[in-house]
């Protein structure tokens, strides 16, 4: 048996380092992208950066990216920056030519969004070395080999409250933010709602959505996905009810204590100390399960409760301590809500 592979990435790596900023707005990668897409305005949709470990063989199967990010002008594209060398043997991505004159295709959603029965021998590798940049139209067919998308905690980003927007896209996953600053319109499949600080809003797998910030108040939010492995749950309702089902609210105001939770993510993440791994495995856990929780019915949340359970003495002696449940607030990056 092969060994067990992991697929690691990072979304908006700009937030979480200055060179990756002056990367981007550099002229040396700015004034390609103005020629390519022949614009003087060219705007940032959003960064990526996976890590693949070597030796690890785990496809992506040949895709286009319109499915992911729809869009009605073909004026967006993708460019991939290599930190090492990708040559053929490391799992390159290829491409096939001529493919985007055929314009978007049907994909399989199934999983991820692919091309079934695309014939590889079309595409080609399309090795670099450090330092490379490729540039993708998001209409050709692509793939890498040696590849498969792993799992892992939640991705957790944050946008500080500014005046912003993006353009509609849809996930493969799960995606959630919290507002906690300004006010916004989260449209989702045409139909748009009105956000604000306080508000939780989640957009399903599959579904276009889009957020657009108040054009004076901006808009700050925690964001986070994640994937929920549906066969590993119990059966009968539960916390994970009102992510599954397409006909409950988008948004929700019962953020319970995700507050405090992202607080502690981020504080892992700002000062990581021993035991790091573990906590943010926990924690992670809880934001899922939190996130769910906040668009259940009281219904799909009861449970029974066991008198002698080691969670129901914990709770009792908190208040014969006059601690109340949720009393407890992270101090230091709080989020103020």
């Amino acid at each position: 048996m092969g060994r067990a592979t992991s697929l690691q990435h990072l979304h908006d790596a700009q937030f979480y380092d200055a060179a990756f900023t002056r990367l981007l707005v550099g002229p040396r990668f700015t004034n390609v992208a103005a020629a390519v897409l022949r614009t003087p305005n060219v705007q940032l949709h959003h960064t990526k950066m996976f890590i693949k470990p070597p030796e690890n063989g785990s496809p992506f199967p040949p895709h286009q990216d319109h499915p992911f990010f729809p869009h009605t002008h073909h004026r967006v594209a993708a460019a991939i920056f290599h930190v090492d060398d990708a040559p053929d043997a490391k799992g390159c991505v290829r491409i096939a030519p001529g493919s985007h004159l055929a314009g978007p295709r049907e994909h399989d959603p199934e999983g991820s969004f692919h091309l079934p029965g695309f014939p590889v021998e079309e595409l080609v590798p399309m090795e670099a070395e450090a330092g490379d940049d490729l540039g993708v139209p998001r209409r050709p067919a692509r793939g890498r080999r040696g590849r498969r998308h792993g799992g892992g905690p939640p991705q957790l980003g944050l946008y500080t409250p500014a005046v912003w927007r993006n353009t509609p896209h849809t996930h493969s996953s799960h995606e959630v933010c919290l507002a906690y600053a300004g006010s916004g319109t989260f449209t989702v499949e045409g139909t748009a709602h009105p956000v604000a600080a306080g508000k939780l809003f989640v957009a399903r797998p599959g579904e276009v959505h889009e957020i657009v910030s108040h054009p004076e108040a901006g808009l700050g939010i925690a964001f986070w996905g994640f994937a929920l492995d549906t066969t590993a749950l119990p059966e009968g309702p539960g916390w994970w009810d009102g992510l599954l089902r397409r006909e409950r609210p988008l948004v929700s105001p019962r953020l319970g204590s995700l507050p405090a939770i992202v607080s502690a993510l981020a504080s892992e993440a700002a000062a990581p100390r021993s035991g790091v791994d573990a906590q943010v495995t926990a924690l992670g856990s809880a934001l899922v399960i939190e996130t769910g929780r906040a668009f259940a019915s009281p219904a799909e949340l009861t449970v029974t409760v066991d008198p002698g359970a080691r969670a129901t003495s914990a709770v009792a002696a908190m208040r014969r301590c006059g601690q109340p449940p949720g009393a407890f607030r992270a101090r230091g990056g709080t989020l103020h809500l």
